[in-house]
């Protein structure tokens, strides 16, 4: 029987033994669900402050296409989109950290963005820096 490896058995039984199995069970399956959270990395900051090698990649080449644009005299302080298809579906934009008004305005925010054209941006701050990737 399963529970003769305990030390019990079931004729035997008690409401202390009865206490230690139902302990160990839930100790047990615990284990189990954290062990299978840990190796699915299934947590709420998944995406969010890790990003996976596609988003990193992403940032690479928006940083790098900011500084192209930085290089060729565009002026950042305004918070302009930077382009709007960096790959298909993803648009990169400057904005201020913290946020200003004028970082909402149409003519500084990526027209595919705004029309749908496009689900995905990188937002980097005006010294090239990742604000957020969605």
């Amino acid at each position: 029987m399963i529970f003769k490896f305990l030390g019990l058995y079931l004729d035997k039984f008690s409401p202390r033994k009865v206490g230690i199995v139902v302990v160990s069970a839930v100790l047990i399956l615990c284990l189990i669900y954290l062990g299978l959270m840990l190796i699915l990395n299934v947590g709420e900051n998944k995406g969010k402050n890790q990003p996976d090698e596609f988003e990193r990649e992403l940032v690479s080449r928006a940083k790098e296409l900011y500084y192209q644009h930085k290089k060729a005299g565009l002026d950042m302080s305004t918070g302009p989109c930077l382009t709007n298809q960096l790959v298909k579906n993803w648009v990169v934009d400057v904005a201020h950290e913290p946020r200003l008004s004028l970082d909402d305005l149409p003519k500084n925010q990526c027209d595919f963005f705004r029309q749908g054209k496009a689900e995905h941006f990188v937002e980097l701050n005006t010294k090239g820096q990742l604000i957020r990737i969605k």
